[in-house]
Formats: C-alpha cells, sequence, structure tokens
C-alpha cells in the first residue's frame, strides 16, 4: 500500500477574484490536501460547494489572511467541488478536489503526442486544438503549428505560414510566428524543431487544466496545418489528454 501524501493548494488573489494553484487535485483515501494562503494583503476563505448552489457545508475555512493555512478532512470518496466565499469561482473553472478509492488509485499510461489537422480559414474559421494537462503538478510541453513541411508528407494546399496562439484557462500565455524568433535553443534542445523555420512552436510549463492553440495563417492565409502537443517530461505525475478540435467544416462538391 502506498503512504499517505500531502498535496498543496496556494491560495491567491487575481484578475477577477480568488485563484488557486493548482485549481483541481486527485486523491487518494487517506491523502492530505493543504491550501496555503499566499502573501497578497487579500482576504479568502475556502468553502466546499460552488457559486452557482452555493457553500455546502461539508467544509469551511471561515475569512482569513496570510498567514493561514487549511485542510479539512474528506470523508468519503467523490468529486468536491470548491470556492471561495469573497471571490466565488476564477472564472473559466471549477476548482474540485476528487477523492479516489485506496486501491483503485494507480498511476496510468499518458500519451506523449497530441495532433490534430485541418483545413485553416480566416476568421471563425481558425483551427482551435484543446487539450487538458492533467494530474496535480504542472507539465512542460512543445505546442507546434506545422504547415509547409506538410507537403513533404504529400499533403497538398498546405498553410504556407502558420502563427500559433496558446491560451490558458483564463488568460493568454504566449504567441508565436516563426519558432526560430524565440526558444530557438530550448526548442532544439528538445529534439522537435520545425522543420520549416516559417513554422511556430511554443515550449511552456503548464499547470494542470485547459489549454488552447489557436492556428491562423499569416496575413489571412490559408491551406491545410497540424497542431501538435508534445510531452517534454515523460516521466511525471502529470499527463497530457483530450484532444478536441475546432474549424471550418465545408461540403464535398460530386
Amino acid at each position: 500500500m502506498a503512504e499517505a501524501a500531502s498535496i498543496g493548494i496556494t491560495v491567491f488573489k487575481g484578475d477577477g477574484g480568488s485563484h488557486f494553484s493548482p485549481l483541481d487535485v486527485q486523491i487518494r483515501a487517506g491523502d492530505t490536501v493543504i491550501w496555503n494562503w499566499a502573501n497578497d494583503g487579500a482576504f479568502h476563505s475556502v468553502n466546499s460547494g460552488t457559486p452557482e448552489q452555493g457553500a455546502d457545508g461539508l467544509f469551511d475555512s471561515g475569512i482569513q489572511k496570510y498567514p493561514f493555512s487549511f485542510s479539512p478532512t474528506f470523508p468519503k470518496v467523490g468529486h468536491f467541488s470548491y470556492m471561495c466565499r469573497i471571490h466565488k469561482a476564477p472564472k473559466c473553472a471549477q476548482p474540485a478536489v476528487t477523492v479516489a478509492a485506496t486501491n483503485s488509485f494507480v498511476l496510468t499510461a499518458h500519451p506523449l503526442n497530441l495532433s490534430t489537422r485541418l483545413r485553416v480559414e480566416t476568421g471563425e474559421g481558425a483551427m482551435i486544438a484543446g487539450f487538458i494537462i492533467t494530474g496535480n503538478a504542472p507539465k512542460k510541453v512543445i505546442v507546434r503549428a506545422i504547415g509547409p513541411s506538410l507537403a513533404q508528407r504529400g499533403i497538398e494546399g498546405t498553410l504556407a505560414n502558420p502563427t500559433l496562439r496558446l491560451i490558458g484557462p483564463c488568460r493568454p500565455i504566449a504567441s508565436n510566428d516563426n519558432w526560430r524568433e524565440a526558444q530557438q535553443a530550448e526548442i532544439e534542445a528538445a529534439g522537435i524543431a520545425p522543420t520549416d523555420e516559417r513554422e511556430s512552436a511554443i515550449i511552456a510549463t503548464l499547470e494542470p487544466g485547459a489549454y488552447t492553440a489557436v492556428l491562423e495563417g499569416k496575413n489571412r492565409t490559408t491551406g491545410a496545418a497540424l497542431v501538435e502537443v508534445y510531452d517534454l517530461n515523460e516521466n511525471g505525475i502529470s499527463g497530457l489528454a483530450n484532444l478536441s478540435t475546432r474549424g471550418a467544416v465545408e461540403t464535398e462538391l460530386m
């Protein structure tokens, strides 16, 4: 049987109210979650429940200010949402603690690469790829936008110059046009640099949560392109999951 673990969550004031880092954690029955107030000068609370339904009375830290920490007991297996009574939940996510039975919580294999291809149009026809970082720890990834080099694979009508934006749960994280213009040494060291200098890439260390990669053509150009997400820390306890894609769907003339 694995030893009990303690998992920390930082409570701090960000844009729009209280934030929690990480937002979501998974624990086994018997593990401990400790909310630690950051030295941000603000009052916060940790209450079970949601802003829509209100507090449900399972746990309540009271309204506190740094220095303070809070560690409630989770009496059963389940999924427990929480919030700050003062600032409610972050705008883009509902924090939660998931408690699994001791004998059912095991590390599972995670994919090391997610990719999706689409014809990229302009405006609402931009390619939007969503992915999730699961687990309790940050994950280092590289996100690539591939276009012209697809021609080497026999794909016609490729996007000549893709641009890439990476967006987090509540804010933009980074953008890139040509991958050599930023992070070149780090991207080359990862061993998976794009083969065409017009293609885009971003390396980032991401907290668990949902992320979006937006791929567009520079100067409103169109064509076939690919979004890829690579795990740069294969042995970490967090992983990549749940790829989704949004783009323009066209009809085929017969």
